[in-house]
């Protein structure tokens, strides 16, 4: 096969919205979300950390390791980031 010239090729691209290519990436809130809340129910399982804090860490991973992981989601979906 031989290759086709450069001329040749066409590349289509979208444009790029103005807004969009200067917001930052929320790749790493939703990292750190899971990150924290990983680490906070380690230290529970290894008991690190009392067993009374047990509502702390469920509150704190539903919120933080999932809302705010869902929000990353939809910010990376509002990017183009898929």
């Amino acid at each position: 096969l031989a290759m086709a010239d450069s001329a040749e090729m066409h590349v289509e691209t979208k444009p790029v919205n103005p807004h969009v290519a200067t917001t930052c990436t929320a790749g790493p809130i939703g990292l750190t979300a899971f990150g924290i809340t990983t680490i906070l129910l380690n230290f529970l399982n290894a008991e690190l950390i009392g067993k009374d804090t047990i509502t702390l860490i469920i509150c704190y991973g539903m919120f933080h390791g999932g809302m705010i992981q869902i929000l990353a989601g939809m910010r990376e979906v509002y990017r183009g980031n898929i």
